[in-house]
């Protein structure tokens, strides 16, 4: 790559936009968008015109306005970068107009056109969609609307390219060189069958972690030489494009993935290759608190080989915290990979926007706007960057979407734990706050486990359909089959602690050193699956806590959730209630 565009640390512009975009006043004042036409899927591409003359920006491009989505599928790159600071920008030119362009997605524009000419294609017969320059970024009404496109956009390119260099990261070719000599050596020598790697050559198949010759194998790579590049592999599944809100979608659903770094790429499928074969390698990946650094030494000399007392050390020492660190981002990295290969279709939204708590975003509207491409277009949820709606509105509209699309409320259980909406709160109880940040900035496991669903008999369902009332109160259909304020001393099941109630039922729930007497166990039919919840009386109306989960029962040492369920889905649904001295009542939450 030219040096001389590699220092990207500019004087920071005296203004930017409120859109999280660098300063380009002049730019839009010149007015180079056509206006797109809202019935159509209209869209933008770049094609690369030449690098500028001697004192020109070094970039130059001309703006393709109001194509056809559909007429322009296959037709085109699609480019995927971590945006960074807008206050860090590099010139180019859009139609001849000067254009100040992320600082990063002028190094990513960089690595495209290496990309293109290493793979020998003109770039000038290129055309490329960039969010920076094909969205008109002063134009809320038109970010709303392109927004909507954006799956569709990334999905029907030929091919999406994934930038990994970044202005404030090394720029060290190390780590993908590493990478992509190890895919290489795995495609000589391996194959995967059920999970498993095993050898190409012998057959029978050899599984590959119960194979002598593997060891033989690698005795060819130095162990000084591996451990440099597995730990310049590290700072690539570090950088800031993994944690960014909006590559979810743009990475699961693009046909195809290339990975630029440092000039050189490497198709996605390689990479999770590489980090599957090291979690096979080295399983205490999976669980580095509890695995001495002495240990993980071990490892890395295991992958190498090398029976050599003198290579011993210059094997590289990790410090525990770093141990941790490089953990939660290779989990979040292969987390990431699963999640394309098994999804096929737009789904459940909660899952996506319980991550979005971990991802960053300029914007925290993005932290649900990112993520619609993914989600059922059954929600009917729409991108809005008009700024009339706050972020707690925003909850309570995307809440207010789920329910309508679900008809149950199994949102409640991405409330966040050991949340108390205070007097003063404008969120309601039952209203997660999905545009929140994760509090410990882990990245979510996209597998987390639901409680089973529960269907009502057809009979009762409509019963128990919630209602939104004004005011955003919460009005449904409950059964209460305890009060906690009488309860026993906590009793701890494992290395959990729980409390058991009047009734005789062992609960879990969070937070259970802040039980007040107006603290209740309902069941609610319309939450849709086994758990109670924990309700706490204020005046005439109920604020929600928590899910409890609950494990036995006095009373036959019967599983109360097994039982309650059996009690609602019963035919005789009045006679056991009666019999068992509960009644159905209509609660507000607030």
């Amino acid at each position: 790559m030219d040096p001389s565009f590699a220092n990207y640390e500019r004087e920071p512009s005296p203004i930017y936009d409120n859109f999280y975009s660098p300063e380009n006043r002049e730019f839009y004042a010149r007015n180079p968008y056509k206006t797109f036409d809202s019935s159509q899927r209209q869209f933008r591409l770049l094609r690369l015109l030449r690098k500028g003359r001697w004192g020109e920006p070094k970039l130059s491009f001309a703006l393709l306005d109001q194509m056809s989505l559909e007429a322009s599928r296959r037709g085109y790159t699609a480019l995927s970068y971590c945006a960074g600071d807008p206050k860090k920008t590099v010139p180019i030119l859009v139609n001849g107009i000067r254009f100040n362009a992320f600082a990063n997605l002028g190094l990513a524009l960089e690595e495209v056109i290496i990309y293109w000419e290493k793979k020998g294609i003109n770039g000038e017969h290129q055309c490329l969609w960039v969010d920076q320059i094909c969205i008109d970024q002063s134009n809320p009404n038109e970010r709303s609307h392109q927004v909507g496109l954006m799956r569709d956009i990334y999905a029907g390119a030929e091919r999406v390219l994934a930038c990994l260099t970044e202005c404030d990261s090394e720029r060290s070719v190390v780590g993908i060189q590493w990478a992509i000599e190890q895919s290489q050596w795995m495609q000589r020598h391996l194959s995967m069958a059920d999970g498993r790697f095993i050898w190409r050559r012998p057959d029978p198949p050899v599984d590959l972690l119960d194979s002598a010759r593997y060891f033989t194998e690698l005795e060819k790579i130095s162990l000084s030489t591996f451990q440099e590049g597995f730990v310049g592999f590290i700072p690539l599944c570090q950088r800031s494009w993994w944690k960014r809100a909006w590559i979810c979608q743009e990475f699961i659903a693009a046909v195809e993935v290339d990975f630029l770094c440092s000039g050189l790429s490497m198709p996605w499928q390689d990479f999770a290759s590489v980090l599957t074969y090291l979690y096979k390698k080295m399983p205490e990946l999976s669980n580095p608190g509890s695995v001495p650094v002495r240990r993980r030494r071990s490892s890395l000399s295991s992958l190498s080989t090398l029976d050599d007392e003198s290579s011993a050390s210059t094997q590289t020492s990790f410090e525990p915290e770093q141990v941790n660190l490089e953990h939660n981002q290779l989990d979040a990295v292969r987390n990431l990979f699963e999640r394309k290969k098994c999804w096929t279709t737009p789904g459940d939204i909660k899952v996506w926007l319980e991550h979005s708590k971990c991802c960053e975003t300029s914007d925290p509207r993005d932290k649900v706007f990112a993520f619609l491409g993914l989600a059922s277009p059954g929600y009917r949820i729409e991108a809005d960057y008009s700024g009339l709606k706050s972020m707690v509105e925003l909850s309570i509209e995307i809440t207010r979407k789920i329910l309508e699309f679900e008809k149950n409320l199994h949102f409640l259980y991405y409330i966040e734990k050991g949340r108390i909406v205070s007097d003063d709160s404008l969120l309601p109880s039952w209203v997660p706050e999905w545009t929140s940040t994760g509090v410990d900035g882990q990245f979510i496991n996209f597998s987390r486990a639901m409680p089973a669903s529960v269907q009502l008999h057809p009979a009762l369902a409509s019963q128990f359909t919630p209602v939104i009332l004004p005011g955003n109160i919460l009005r449904l259909v409950g059964i209460k089959i305890d009060c906690l304020g009488g309860m026993e001393k906590p009793w701890t099941p494992g290395k959990k602690k729980g409390t058991k109630t009047s009734k005789g039922l062992y609960i879990l729930w969070w937070p259970d050193d802040k039980i007040q007497p107006s603290d209740c166990l309902w069941y609610l039919p319309a939450a849709g699956y086994r758990n109670l919840l924990v309700l706490r009386r204020k005046s005439d109306n109920w604020l929600f806590l928590s899910v409890a989960y609950l494990y036995t029962t006095e009373k036959e040492n019967k599983c109360w959730a097994t039982y309650i369920v059996d009690l609602i889905m019963g035919d005789d649904f009045a006679g056991l209630l009666e019999r068992e001295g509960l009644i159905t009542e209509v609660i507000e939450i607030h």
